[in-house]
């Protein structure tokens, strides 16, 4: 019995579309079970489902030695979760993007591609490198010429707490976003009463909490601006009383008196 040319034409697009949706199927779960397998990271226990990587991306030639001398030596034999730790430890300065599972059915070679982690300033020198304050807040250590090509504010984070890192993480990515200049340096006040800024040529901001941030901005060019104009050089701009309206400036005319000049507005 012959069919119809109509319903002909519907069984071969049905088998189409079957076949199309199986093959996806295949290689979806394909492209998860390497993932699982191949992944440093995986969330699974048991053996390693790791495979070493055959090249690696990002890194100059010193650098990629010594990752791949780690993989092999350290990494060889330990659980997902081990392995994770261990990576940490050794390189919390590395961020990794690695070749997509997906591309890898189509002869990608497992490969590593690593970039420096982003930060926002140094912090302090140790004999292994220098360490750095993260984007998301968090300190790391990294090698001294990682990040040699950056102009990072110097910051004093002595009895910072992770609060207070995440919060200066914040105020450094906001003025970076605002295309301004970093400051050369930052450091905790005394008493508790926020942070102090020194810009790049030299001027101290008691800069205090990190609350009314654009108007500190503001009230910042504008007494910057006034003194300028009458070519006065000042210490130091108390911005840490801006909620109350007020605004100190310190060290005008006679910086060894600790001249004290309130430039309130009505």
């Amino acid at each position: 019995m012959s069919l119809r040319p109509k319903v002909l034409g519907l069984r071969i697009r049905q088998v189409f579309v079957f076949a199309f949706v199986a093959g996806l199927a295949v290689v979806a779960a394909w492209a998860v079970k390497e993932s699982a397998r191949s992944g440093l990271f995986a969330w699974a226990s048991g053996a390693p489902r790791w495979d070493a990587p055959r090249c690696v991306e990002g890194l100059d030639e010193a650098q990629k030695s010594q990752v791949l001398a780690f993989a092999k030596e350290r990494l060889a034999g330990l659980a997902p979760a081990q392995a994770s730790a261990a990576w940490r430890e050794a390189f919390p300065y590395l961020e990794r993007n690695d070749v997509p599972a997906w591309r890898r059915l189509f002869g990608a070679a497992p490969c590593w591609r690593f970039r420096p982690r982003a930060v926002l300033g140094r912090v302090a020198r140790s004999r292994r490198g220098d360490w750095f304050l993260g984007i998301d807040g968090s300190l790391f250590q990294a090698p001294d010429a990682l990040y040699a090509g950056q102009a990072l504010p110097a910051l004093d984070v002595t009895g910072a707490s992770p609060e207070d890192l995440k919060a200066l993480a914040g105020f450094l990515r906001r003025l970076a976003l605002e295309g301004g200049p970093l400051p050369r340096s930052i450091g905790r006040l005394a008493g508790g009463e926020g942070w102090r800024l020194e810009t790049s040529d030299g001027l101290a901001v008691l800069w205090g909490g990190f609350d009314f941030f654009s108007e500190k901005q503001k009230r910042l060019a504008q007494v910057r601006a006034d003194l300028q104009k009458r070519g006065e050089n000042p210490e130091a701009i108390d911005l840490r009383y801006v909620g109350s309206g007020r605004v100190f400036v310190r060290g005008l005319a006679v910086r060894s008196a600790g001249e004290r000049r309130n430039l309130s507005r009505s």
